[in-house]
């Protein structure tokens, strides 16, 4: 007792597409070996279609309702119905396949506190006797994240290794080279009957405000000072490094400001020497346009 043949009709079948789901019909006919055969036998037959199974010319339209009806011995009039909703409910993804789902965009701002060397009008943070401050006095800063999730079928890992705390060397959503960071992303695994696909969450956070130029937007800054200078080099060129002294010829003992040579710095030259900020590159800078947003 068993399902010999199923033959898929040409006439009959139907698709419809509204603004919250897909579906569609087919209809066949099966044909059975024994006159005791039931609709039960035809739907448990592997000739015939099961429930969850997905539609030969859609793959995200599944099955909803298999019905054989007997119209004489050996024969069963065979209709299916096939059902797949929008994504989002919406029109956003009318092919019904998550990996076609636009992606979804957040941001939000997030504040830490982090050292800051100058004021608001550039000068530096320094007490009347031209000591940095230790610790470094910190202040709010208000960065601008931006997430975005978007299906995707697999983890590409060695990208997200290479390129999380990263910086933009390429300009991202209208932001300049060097002052987007990629900050650690998440993946979730999706299960659709036999289809895997991967929900990621990519996490950036855009730096707005910045003393120095957009491209060092992420450096860390730090004033050029120390307890030693440069005061020459020896015959095989080394520099040669000594100890600074206070008035009273002794050590300092808080660090003193230096210029660009690497000595005690000169404010009252003429022309006088401004303080010597030192700009150090903490991220790589990789080209963003490979996420293809």
């Amino acid at each position: 007792m068993a399902v010999v043949d199923v033959k898929w009709n040409w006439k009959g079948g139907s698709a419809t597409d509204d603004t919250q789901s897909r579906s569609a019909t087919r209809i066949g006919t099966a044909k059975t070996d024994d006159t005791s055969d039931s609709p039960v036998t035809v739907k448990q037959s592997e000739l015939v279609p099961k429930i969850g199974q997905a539609h030969p010319d859609d793959q995200w339209l599944r099955v909803k309702s298999v019905t054989p009806t007997q119209k004489a011995p050996y024969l069963y009039d065979l209709r299916v119905e096939y059902h797949a909703p929008h994504s989002s409910g919406d029109l956003d993804n009318p092919s019904g396949n998550p990996l076609d789902e636009p992606p979804k965009i957040k941001m939000s701002f997030v504040t830490s506190q982090e050292p800051i060397d100058e004021d608001i009008s550039g000068n530096p943070i320094q007490n009347k006797v031209e000591e940095a401050f230790d610790p470094p006095i910190t202040r709010d800063f208000s960065d601008l994240r931006i997430t975005i999730e978007r299906n995707e079928a697999f983890v590409n890992v060695p990208r997200i290794l290479a390129y999380t705390d990263s910086v933009n060397s390429d300009k991202f959503f209208d932001f300049p080279a060097g002052t987007v960071r990629f900050l650690a992303p998440s993946a979730d695994e999706v299960r659709q009957d036999q289809f895997v696909y991967w929900r990621h969450a990519y996490h950036f956070q855009a730096r707005t405000r910045f003393p120095t130029t957009a491209a060092k937007a992420w450096y860390r800054r730090i004033l050029n000072q120390g307890f030693r200078e440069r005061t020459g080099f020896d015959l095989s060129g080394a520099p040669i490094y000594n100890a600074l002294l206070d008035d009273s010829g002794n050590p300092v003992t808080q660090p003193v400001l230096l210029n660009d040579d690497g000595k005690r710095l000169k404010p009252n030259a003429d022309p006088p020497e401004e303080p010597v900020w030192l700009e150090f590159q903490i991220y790589p800078a990789l080209p963003f346009r490979v996420f293809a947003f």
